[in-house]
């Protein structure tokens, strides 16, 4: 622990997981190439710290004491960005760029509603982005698959974590995940391909007047 909070642990790859065509996952020791990766998306993502910074997109934030975070500050990770290894932050502030460069290029074609829920959709992928690509993911071997930091529904330090690969990859997931729940929540208020409102949600959001008003739902 005093090794951690003084030093910082560091951490290694020691497996690739990869896929023969259509067959199940493989798993295979690193070879050089894999290892010059890493060091090169570290060597770089250092290279453009100060851009990071400056651009406010590094979340270099610091973690303060409570009931879960004291798991991750026992062990030296005292700023958020510490809970990803630089190839997984390099992966995630990429995406930001891009998504605040669509937003850029939206502007001048689209009305500001639009923009804006096109930049929230993004967002949401974003969001799932960090909940799977993270020190704090787990490896589930029974399904073969990477498991979100939120699962745990805690912050635990994991000792052998899963990266997924931030060039397709993890967004193509992410995105058709997001997609999904977007669908299902739609059925769930009863919206139709090709409408523009959401009828269902008018009816909660009466019922939620009523209630703030005490009057009786009917």
């Amino acid at each position: 622990m005093n090794y951690g909070q003084t030093t910082g642990f560091k951490y290694q790859l020691y497996a690739v997981a990869f896929k023969r065509g259509k067959g199940s996952l493989e798993f295979k020791t690193p070879t050089q190439l894999d290892l010059e990766g890493l060091n090169k998306a570290a060597i770089y993502f250092q290279s453009q710290v100060q851009h990071f910074q400056d651009t406010v997109i590094l979340p270099d934030v610091t973690i303060y004491p409570g009931f879960n975070t004291d798991q991750l500050l026992r062990y030296g990770m005292d700023t958020w960005d510490k809970l990803f290894n630089q190839r997984q932050l390099l992966t995630l502030v990429t995406y930001v760029e891009i998504i605040n460069e669509a937003k850029a290029l939206s502007q001048s074609e689209y009305e500001p509603e639009q923009v804006e829920a096109l930049a929230t959709y993004l967002t949401l992928v974003l969001d799932k982005c960090v909940d799977k690509n993270a020190r704090l993911c787990t490896w589930h071997s029974g399904r073969s698959h990477s498991q979100r930091v939120s699962t745990q529904h805690a912050l635990n330090l994991i000792w052998n974590y899963p990266e997924i690969d931030g060039a397709s990859e993890l967004w193509n997931l992410c995105a058709d995940a997001v997609v999904s729940d977007y669908k299902n929540l739609c059925a769930l208020f009863g919206t139709k391909p090709g409408s523009t409102g959401i009828p269902g949600l008018k009816k909660y959001n009466q019922k939620f007047l009523q209630l703030n008003q005490n009057q009786p739902i009917t």
